[in-house]
């Protein structure tokens, strides 16, 4: 939940808020309890996988940290957080755990007042914990049956001219030698709808309505100020033949682009979050849930009983540029309602998703020209723990961490 967003406070008052967290007060200076330090033994111990660690200070700084921000924290850490063995640490090592739905809420923003929900299922077969998380997704054409694409995905797409079928091969396709992705064959012009030619000829990009309401295909921009920087992204129709490399069926596939984005959205972060070690054994799988679209792919599986009818998370796309300088969040609520764009990135899906393990942010605010807020991860004395390369931390972190994984999993332990 980065960049600004607003929020609602006490009086019904609204107004901008930098969406940040920081770090809570009992950790600033980085010092840790010895509960804290007792509770991150036994992630090693539950984790013996070095290699997704981390840095000892910095995993303390995130388990005190959402611990305390965690309303049902007390349940866990009275086990995990103690000395010696114990009922719940046994549980946890269990090979085998029976699907447990988990709910809970969490201080978001560091604060009692901006409480968000987490919600998921929780289970674990042959020592692979499996994570369910429940979704509903709605895609909001704000440009009736257009959907726009960021520039890293219309790099991956393919119209129908740039390929060929195979022989044979039901639904399976070839790229034709050479092959025009859909960046450059489609969202290099602009194509406006009749009547509405040259509409933005001349205006500053600022100038623009976000949604791009006068183009009907190619090239889209914004610009949030008259000094910032332009953005951009590709519209095409909602009912247009795309084609593209699955990377799991390692073919060349047919999909409509609001499928695509759907299942990309799955996809990337699913890809993020699962873990394997160095031998390709599974230690964590994460699976996404979507209400109306993937629900097939759960046939039998215990989710889909334990969950309830609002238990599910409602995630709006919405085809236009984003407000609040494209601030996006992990879930819709009455002041971002179009939580995610049809252009969101990659990267900031697994930021988000984080948010829906019940992760807090770290990150305090500011920029490096104004100097960061001394109470956030990006915070000089904080580098120096490798706080810039944990996801809840910083933008465009690719490294995985299992201390995030260690608090989700350990939740089972809740009344």
């Amino acid at each position: 939940m980065k960049n600004y967003i607003l929020f609602f406070v006490m009086c019904g008052v609204i107004f901008p808020h930098d969406a940040n967290a920081g770090l809570c007060k009992s950790m600033r200076d980085l010092k840790s309890t010895t509960k804290t330090k007792n509770d991150v033994n036994f992630f090693q111990k539950l984790f013996p996988h070095p290699f997704f660690y981390g840095n000892r200070t910095w995993n303390e700084v995130i388990v005190q940290c959402n611990r305390f921000r965690d309303r049902k924290g007390g349940q866990v850490s009275k086990f995990t957080a103690a000395r010696g063995g114990n009922s719940g640490k046994s549980i946890l090592k269990s090979r085998t755990l029976k699907a447990k739905v988990i709910r809970g809420k969490y201080n978001f923003l560091g604060t009692a007042f901006t409480q968000q929900k987490y919600i998921y299922v929780i289970s674990k077969k042959d020592g692979v914990w499996e994570m369910v998380v429940p979704y509903r997704p709605i895609i909001n054409d704000f440009v009736k049956n257009r959907v726009d694409f960021n520039a890293a995905h219309a790099w991956k797409l393919y119209t129908r001219s740039e390929v060929t079928p195979v022989p044979g091969g039901a639904g399976v396709y070839t790229l034709n030698s050479p092959a025009t992705p859909l960046w450059l064959k489609v969202c290099k012009t602009s194509i406006y709808f009749p009547g509405f030619e040259g509409k933005y000829a001349g205006k500053g990009l600022y100038t623009r309505d976000p949604q791009n309401k006068f183009i009907s295909s190619g090239k889209i921009e914004y610009q949030y100020t008259k000094k910032g920087n332009p953005k951009s992204g590709c519209r095409v129709s909602s009912d247009m033949d795309l084609f593209w490399l699955d990377p799991i069926k390692k073919q060349i596939v047919k999909v409509k682009p609001k499928v695509w984005v759907l299942d990309n959205f799955v996809r990337t972060a699913e890809a993020y979050w699962n873990i394997s070690d160095d031998l390709g054994n599974e230690i964590f799988r994460l699976k996404l849930l979507m209400k109306g679209h993937n629900e097939g792919e759960f046939k039998g599986s215990p989710a889909l009983k334990l969950f309830k009818k609002n238990d599910h998370l409602t995630v709006r796309f919405a085809t236009k540029f984003l407000p609040y300088k494209f601030n996006q969040m992990y879930k819709s609520n009455p002041v971002q309602f179009n939580n995610f764009s049809t252009m969101t990135t990659d990267n900031t899906y697994w930021h988000e998703v984080g948010h829906a393990f019940g992760l807090d942010d770290e990150y305090g605010g500011g920029s490096a020209a104004k100097g960061f807020k001394r109470n956030g991860c990006e915070a000089t004395k904080y580098r120096a723990h490798g706080s810039m390369n944990y996801q809840m931390c910083a933008h465009n972190v690719t490294d995985k961490r299992l201390i995030y994984h260690y608090l989700a999993v350990s939740r089972y332990l809740q009344k």
